[in-house]
């Protein structure tokens, strides 16, 4: 019985030396598909950093008011936005997704379910994420947002708020990282 013993105790310690070199041998090192995807990623942020640039040229974003940056939202653009505004501006998030429920505004006097008509999930889904990041800024006593005074050719005075605790400042982000994950996973896809 001893001799088993020994014995099993001398191929137990082998298979240990056996395992230890096997995992040495096994350690993950980067591939060609990790760099591919660390690439994709670089490349979809400086991408989104170039649209937002392009963006702020073409509209000078950050220096309108907020009824010239509503008013620079086109087409359906508006019409999305308008939804997502109306569920951030309401009192709680039951009310603002309510009044889109039982909207009477967008086909006066019918009431129509707008969040099912007009497919506004991504707006519901963005509202709570901004009223979560509000809250939780709220809950660190920062704003988010830097505010400042710009004067107009005329003298007049506009005040504008840029930055992330802005809820227009926040949709936009947010829609243009959708594009880039889209594009990005498209054209992964099919090349």
């Amino acid at each position: 019985m001893r001799k088993r013993r020994g014995e099993k105790k001398t191929r137990d310690k082998r298979s240990v030396k056996e395992t230890a070199q096997i995992d040495e041998e096994q350690q993950w090192t980067p591939s060609l598909g990790s760099w591919a995807i660390a690439l994709a990623i670089g490349a979809c942020l400086l991408h989104g950093m170039h649209l937002a640039a392009l963006f702020e040229n073409d509209r000078f974003f950050s220096h309108l008011s907020p009824l010239e940056r509503e008013l620079s939202f086109r087409t359906e653009m508006g019409l999305y936005y308008s939804y997502y505004k109306r569920i951030v501006e309401s009192p709680s998030l039951l009310g603002g997704v309510a009044s889109i429920l039982h909207d009477n505004l967008t086909e006066y006097p019918d009431t129509i379910n707008t969040l099912q008509r007009f497919n506004l999930y991504p707006e519901v889904c963005l509202s709570v994420m901004f009223r979560q990041y509000r809250w939780c800024l709220d809950l660190l006593g920062m704003s988010g947002m830097k505010c400042f005074s710009i004067t107009r050719g005329d003298g007049s005075k506009v005040e504008a708020c840029n930055g992330m605790g802005d809820h227009m400042y926040f949709y936009v982000l947010c829609v243009v990282l959708c594009i880039q994950v889209w594009e990005t996973t498209c054209t992964s896809m099919f090349t």
